[in-house]
């Protein structure tokens, strides 16, 4: 098999100092058989804009329409990346693995480019799960190493929620009551509130208390100004005790 060495042209994918800029790398390609494809990219592992340009080039919509099965290997040959393409959109099952050999992720996709994924720590624990990514019933959750739930984003059943290392939860965000509130990790309540109808905004009173549970503060906002994550402005009246 004839093993050619090929420059790719990417174009305003990786944004510098507030700006886009054209980037120009190089990888090896060796043509597999009919419709199976491996790249070689050298510093798989790096931060550099060679890896992201890289990937944000095979993920993205300026893949040239690749077709067929893709494998991707590091420097060393170990095998990182196998996925297949139809006219550049990604289907069937997607794999990514660590230098080590151990699998990072699966990801199965759909026609239309929802998916079901699951990704582990480099120790073969859980790491992240989707099912329905990409769509309006997709349930996201992330798992601290120790195997203690660290997220949980379902919006069929409109539930956001975070969880502390040590299992206790962090925050709570309800579209439904439209109400949000944060804890301490020793699981004293550290603030709370209503939110706007469509969740994201701070209306009413907040509260906030200290690690042991006394009030120290009391937000009133109105007309749906406050952000939800930011105290600093929308609010129209203050207490403090």
């Amino acid at each position: 098999m004839k093993r050619v060495v090929f420059s790719i042209l990417f174009f305003s994918l990786i944004p510098l100092v507030g700006q886009s800029q054209n980037i120009r790398s190089a990888y090896e390609l060796k043509e597999l058989g009919v419709n199976k494809h491996q790249y070689k990219v050298n510093d798989f592992d790096s931060l550099s804009i060679t890896r992201t340009s890289f990937l944000d080039w095979l993920n993205s919509d300026n893949n040239n329409k690749l077709d067929g099965e893709i494998t991707v290997v590091d420097k060393a040959g170990n095998k990182r990346i196998s996925a297949t393409f139809q006219s550049g959109t990604k289907l069937g099952v997607e794999y990514y693995w660590y230098k080590s050999g151990k699998l990072e992720c699966e990801r199965h996709w759909e026609p239309d480019q929802s998916y079901h994924s699951k990704t582990y720590y480099e120790s073969g624990n859980i790491k992240s799960t989707a099912i329905h990514g990409n769509r309006k019933d997709a349930v996201y959750t992330a798992y601290y190493e120790n195997g203690h739930m660290e997220s949980l984003y379902d919006y069929s059943a409109q539930i956001e929620k975070t969880w502390y290392k040590n299992g206790q939860v962090h925050s709570d965000r309800s579209f439904k009551d439209k109400k949000y509130t944060e804890w301490y990790p020793n699981g004293t309540i550290k603030l709370t509130g209503s939110l706007n109808a469509a969740g994201w905004s701070r209306v009413g009173k907040w509260s906030y208390f200290d690690a042991n549970g006394k009030l120290t503060r009391e937000l009133f906002y109105d007309n749906d100004n406050g952000a939800l994550f930011s105290d600093e402005s929308g609010w129209v009246n203050e207490k403090t005790y």
